[in-house]
């Protein structure tokens, strides 16, 4: 009789002890995914503000004074002049916001392609962003300067003492840009099993983002 209760207590606590084990492994995994999901979208966030800030920075560089660097903008856009190779010639450089439509294969349904285009070559894709935005003010922040979108076709500056309409609107007002970026992993870490959509609300991504709110090129400032 003893022998039997000892065998059980035996099979007991071993399966208690896989049941711990098996646990252990489990969440050793969803850190190892949460960990490796978290440096993925760090690095492609790294890779694409590099370009991003140090071409914002440099925009306007022997463009004669006076003139505007900035030629086209938006919220989800921004076209402006610069000597990229510092070879005396004037490039034309924009970034702009892709559709939902040129990334449908992924899981996620937010994501969209940053998009880097120079003079006449194609757009070069620097990657897939779940949020790029762009905010811009005059010298000293004291106008904050919005741009078109639907239902308001005109620039509008708010300044102390009101708002006005500013149109035409002269691009050279822009002094300040804020840039906001986000970067989601594509690929869920979470979904419910029960979920058949993509991309919704229940699903769980690695993100990063990065918020530039005083990003200035000082050949604006002339």
């Amino acid at each position: 009789m003893a022998s039997m209760i000892d065998i059980i207590l035996a099979f007991t606590l071993g399966g208690i002890l896989l049941i711990i084990i098996l646990n252990a492994n489990d969440v050793a995994s969803t850190h190892a995914s949460l960990l490796n999901g978290d440096m993925l979208v760090q690095q492609m966030l790294v890779s694409i503000t590099q370009i991003l800030e140090g071409e914002i920075r440099n925009m306007g560089f022997n463009v004669p004074v006076g003139s505007p660097a900035i030629i086209n903008a938006n919220d989800t856009l921004i076209t402006f002049l610069s000597d990229l190779y510092a070879d005396g010639t004037t490039d034309t450089v924009g970034y702009y916001l892709g559709s939902l439509s040129e990334l449908q294969q992924t899981q996620h349904d937010s994501d969209r392609l940053l998009h880097r285009k120079v003079n006449s070559d194609p757009a070069f894709s620097l990657g897939a962003v779940t949020r790029f935005s762009l905010r811009y003010f005059s010298q000293g922040l004291i106008d904050t300067l919005i741009p078109p979108r639907p239902g308001q076709p005109y620039w509008i500056a708010r300044r102390p003492g009101g708002t006005f309409v500013e149109n035409p609107f002269d691009y050279r007002e822009i002094k300040v840009i804020e840039l906001t970026l986000e970067v989601q992993n594509p690929y869920a870490l979470y979904k419910r099993a029960d979920d058949p959509t993509v991309g919704a609300g229940s699903s769980l991504y690695s993100s990063s983002m990065w918020r530039q709110t005083r990003l200035a090129s000082q050949n604006l400032r002339r």
